[in-house]
């Protein structure tokens, strides 16, 4: 197995949703359902411009926009406003109505 750093990963995921966001990978169903749809990042860093998530989160967020215009947004929670890292990443679970 080929261990990849986190930087590699990051970058990686990056590209691919965007390459997916302006190649049409997003179902087009979904943004007749929705016009915007809103991606949540979390870090537990500062909002701050020597922060490198909240940095990257801002470059980001101006290169989606200019890939996509207002279909996709990145609401950024620093200062672990979502809960700790291991929360955060937990999949919820939606309770079915019986």
């Amino acid at each position: 197995m080929t261990s990849i750093s986190r930087r590699r990963f990051v970058q990686s995921s990056s590209a691919l949703s965007l390459a997916a966001a302006t190649t049409g990978g997003f179902s087009p169903y979904a943004f007749a359902q929705e016009k915007t749809v809103a991606l949540r990042l979390s870090s537990s860093h500062v909002a701050d411009l020597n922060s490198s998530h909240f940095a990257w989160s801002q470059l980001m967020q101006a290169n989606l926009k200019k890939a996509v215009g207002e279909q996709i947004r990145i609401d950024y929670f620093p200062n672990n406003q979502l809960g700790k890292e291991s929360d955060v990443v937990q999949p919820r679970v939606r309770h079915q109505p019986r």
